[in-house]
């Protein structure tokens, strides 16, 4: 049952009276390149495969655990901070 493969405590979802599965993923699982001059080939398909799974394990949970809801939580571009500071003391 791939449920139990996403988690080592899927066990301990399936047991509560009520349960959520989270995946935290990127927005860039909504598509495959940043841009015209941007490959990011192996990143983007992991994305896509996190959005995929996490789609997948709601049939999965809803078969056979209905109580346990599934989410993947898909976060914008955020600006990292040590990029920033790099470029302002450049």
């Amino acid at each position: 049952m791939p449920l139990l493969v996403a988690s080592p405590e899927a066990h301990l979802l399936v047991a509560s009276p009520e349960a959520h599965f989270v995946n935290t993923n990127s927005v860039n699982g909504f598509w495959a390149t940043l841009g015209p001059r941007s490959a990011h080939s192996a990143y983007s398909a992991a994305k896509f495969a996190v959005k995929g799974f996490t789609e997948a394990l709601v049939t999965d949970f809803a078969n056979n655990a209905p109580h346990v809801k599934v989410s993947v939580v898909m976060p914008g571009h955020i600006e990292r901070l040590r990029e920033h500071a790099e470029w302002r003391l450049g």
